[in-house]
């Protein structure tokens, strides 16, 4: 049942290429981790499936298919693992958005809109690899198809189309995306199901080809047009964690504590720049060492994750057994403070989790937190977006010094892939790496942009 293959089907219709690019930039914000997968972006789907289906087999056969302007924001691979199984429990080579009501001119005939699909190529093939993108001149009469008899939203999103038809006639025109997909596949005897209320909680769609002046208005300003859907979905999350920063508390980190790429790594580490996040700056220090003089600075947009660092260094002792309490205790302190982490697992395999990948126990954490208290630390509050003097500054101190510098993510967040662009973003962050070329030290900077680790000289 597991996918193998993820595209990207780049339909984007307008000369705009900013525009266009911004909207790319946000789809592949969302297609992460995508390890185990083929990843192909193609404006020709079908070609590209039929070059798929060439040597597809049993167990990969699989495709999911994600349009630009599509996001899947939960846990990706889990999204895709469980649509195949729903696929398959119904026994349904193909699940999309179905749209279906006889009663209308629009909807007269079933036909997907194309934001996200899931397909078993080998079936698609056995039926003769029918092509999705629109016909539109045709002359075709054809019986309509049964269809559930309720809908997820509207009338005109059916639970499931076919296999049976009716008796009743559709002259058609035009062919609309998917339509003659629908009719191979139900003429072969398969159902066609819509995805269900489980998995579009999951995911939203930004209509970047019907909502172009109101996405494009929002890239430029960050102004919402509250008339329109998006701002109940997409916008309303993204401006939710712009407004959320200074407020939010990453009690456990939501990435791998050391890279892979790491090992240029030039130790023992005299400063350590890092951002307020979960146990991850001690964890670094562990990792790669320090002396008597090693400085700690935690840089960060956001005031309650600098007190979060500050109080836990004050108040804890490390021990992980008490730590759910401790969150407590500072939650009590700081009760407008919102606390986040991968909730969807529990905090204890999360914890778990990075003492495996560190290989430690949990008396070796507490070793390891109680001598990273013991380093000095100071707190800056800073924002590398829009002002990378403090950590530029801090970096160029003195000369032949090893510095680790770890941002995270604050060069690629969902936010800033909104309303700065990933190109714009991505271009402050090579800025920053020159400076660090430039610098008298030794730097290693750790970001989630890309997932790499840079070492600088």
């Amino acid at each position: 049942m597991h996918l193998k293959h993820l595209i990207i089907y780049d339909d984007l219709d307008n000369s705009d290429e900013e525009y266009n690019e911004r909207v790319r930039g946000i789809t592949s914000h969302y297609i992460w981790d995508p390890d185990g997968f083929d990843l192909t972006t193609t404006n020709n789907l079908s070609n590209t499936l039929k070059e798929l289906a060439d040597k597809v087999v049993e167990e990969n056969k699989w495709v999911l298919i994600n349009t630009t302007g599509h996001a899947i924001h939960t846990n990706p691979a889990d999204f895709y693992n469980l649509a195949v199984k729903k696929c398959e429990e119904a026994n349904s080579p193909l699940m999309g958005h179905v749209l279906h009501n006889p009663a209308h001119d629009y909807f007269p005939y079933p036909y997907l809109h194309n934001q996200c699909i899931v397909l078993d190529l080998l079936v698609w093939k056995e039926v003769g690899c029918p092509e999705f993108e629109w016909v539109n001149i045709v002359d075709d009469r054809l019986n309509n198809l049964v269809r559930s008899v309720e809908n997820f939203h509207d009338e005109y999103t059916p639970y499931w189309v076919g296999p049976d038809k009716t008796d009743e006639i559709v002259n058609l025109e035009h062919r609309e995306f998917g339509s003659v997909v629908i009719e191979k596949l139900v003429e072969a005897g398969y159902r066609i199901i819509n995805f269900d209320d489980e998995l579009r909680r999951q995911k939203w769609h930004l209509y970047p080809n019907h909502e172009y002046e109101i996405l494009k208005n929002f890239f430029k300003t960050g102004e919402i047009d509250k008339e329109s859907n998006l701002y109940k979905s997409a916008i309303r999350d993204v401006l939710w964690q712009k407004e959320s920063l200074s407020k939010t508390v990453y009690i456990l980190n939501t990435e791998e504590i050391v890279n892979d790429d790491t090992s240029n790594v030039k130790t023992p580490i005299d400063h350590y720049i890092v951002v307020a996040g979960g146990f991850k700056p001690a964890l670094l220090a562990h990792k790669f060492g320090y002396h008597a003089n090693t400085k700690i600075t935690v840089m960060d947009i956001s005031d309650a994750g600098i007190n979060f660092q500050k109080y836990m260094r004050e108040n804890w002792n490390g021990d992980l057994v008490s730590y759910p309490q401790r969150i407590i205790e500072f939650s009590n302190v700081y009760p407008d403070y919102d606390l986040a982490w991968r909730s969807w697992n529990s905090m204890e395999s999360e914890i778990n989790k990075f003492l495996e990948e560190m290989n430690l126990t949990l008396d070796n954490f507490q070793h390891a937190w109680q001598e990273y208290c013991n380093i000095e630390c100071e707190y800056v509050k800073t924002d590398f977006l829009t002002d990378p003097s403090k950590l530029i500054e801090a970096v160029n101190t003195g000369e032949n010094k090893n510095f680790f510098v770890w941002v995270s993510n604050a060069f690629d967040m969902s936010w800033t892939v909104f309303l700065l662009g990933r190109n714009n973003a991505l271009a402050k962050f090579d800025s920053l790496l020159k400076h660090f070329e430039e610098s008298k030290n030794n730097v290693t900077i750790e970001a989630q942009t890309l997932y790499r680790t840079y070492n600088c000289r």
